[in-house]
């Protein structure tokens, strides 16, 4: 699906609102470890803005690939090379994390190795992923992204909003039980996980599908973009039970919300650069911000108390510079991919 420079201008919209729902997941890890999380505590619903913006952005960027050939093959080899190297970075800063905690340093290299390729440890509870709690996000995204490439693109919006409504209504019955939408990287709630993803990334084709003909609304560019994360940091001030509200949330709000930002207008050319760089900084900022903010915990205690702020809010720059680092480093070796001369075929002279 080709798009106009309009079309891009929005979808840079959408990689700024990537980049707050980042920010906004890294400062309630801050919360959960630091305490308080306040208007944080719910954005673990970014979440699932992540996984609705994952299956518009690859329908437009995949679909029409796919119908051309593009295969199962070519397509998981894309996106491990997408997501794999930062992924292992923020595990190998996990083990880092690992060697100074008491508990986890004996088993710190055997984490390390399963923890780098995505598999669970059992009996290590109550998480999936103790390098990289966030990692579990991405072991559904594999999932799906192997679903999307053999069977979801082939399907027609009427079996996407089918996939998407059961795995909607297991994904009720879930939080309702289970008091919270927070689901996915323990292993009481992994099956959670799965059913966010089924819910959300089938949306996100079908809105993705409808995109392109359908134009935008009058809503202006900065609501589209800072409606969703309103929302979910609003959210803990609603007088509902959790468990009720997170269901309306999951459900109906913020995939209404991120609709809306899908059909915003165009934001301004002299804000396409900001916008450009917190889609950049969005994953390694969520792949990097756990085992980082644990890191300025443990130097926090064994510091001068006088300190303590230093470290704590040195782990959220550092995850924000390691992450600008990680696009930097990024943008070179694609650069020298691009430009490196290709070898020149030798003749024989026999």
């Amino acid at each position: 699906m080709s798009t106009s420079a309009g079309s891009a201008s929005r979808l840079v919209l959408l990689d700024g609102l990537r980049g707050l729902a980042a920010i906004a997941v890294m400062l309630m890890h801050d919360g959960i470890v630091y305490g308080p999380e306040g208007i944080f505590s719910r954005s673990y619903l970014s979440v699932d803005l992540f996984f609705l913006l994952s299956g518009f952005v690859l329908t437009l960027a995949y679909e029409r690939k796919f119908a051309g050939g593009f295969g199962p093959l070519s397509f998981m080899r894309a996106r491990i090379g997408r997501l794999w190297p930062v992924l292992a970075c923020g595990v190998a800063l996990g083990a880092i994390m690992a060697m100074m905690h008491d508990v986890l340093r004996p088993m710190a290299s055997t984490l390390l190795l399963t923890n780098i390729v995505l598999l669970p440890l059992p009996r290590q509870e109550p998480l999936l992923y103790w390098l990289n709690a966030p990692a579990w996000s991405l072991a559904c995204e594999f999932v799906v992204n192997l679903l999307h490439v053999l069977i979801l693109w082939k399907l027609t919006n009427r079996g996407l909003a089918i996939v998407s409504a059961f795995a909607g209504i297991g994904l009720t019955f879930s939080v309702v039980s289970l008091g919270s939408a927070d689901l996915g990287a323990g292993w009481d709630n992994w099956y959670g996980g799965y059913l966010r993803v089924l819910f959300a990334y089938p949306l996100g084709i079908l809105m993705a599908r409808t995109w392109r003909d359908r134009g935008s609304f009058s809503v202006h560019w900065l609501t589209g973009l800072l409606a969703p994360m309103a929302f979910i940091l609003l959210l803990p001030a609603v007088n509902l039970p959790p468990e009720q509200a997170d269901v309306l949330a999951c459900i109906l709000i913020v995939p209404a919300l991120f609709w809306v930002a899908t059909r915003a207008g165009e934001p301004p050319a002299r804000m396409l650069p900001l916008l450009s760089w917190l889609g950049a900084i969005s994953y390694p900022v969520y792949a990097f911000n756990w085992p980082l903010i644990y890191l300025g915990l443990y130097l926090s205690r064994h510091a001068d108390p006088a300190y303590a702020d230093a470290f704590r809010f040195g782990a959220i720059a550092a995850a924000i510079l390691l992450s600008h680092a990680a696009v930097v480093i990024g943008r070179m070796r694609r650069a020298s991919i691009v430009q490196s001369p290709k070898p020149v075929p030798s003749v024989s002279t026999a």
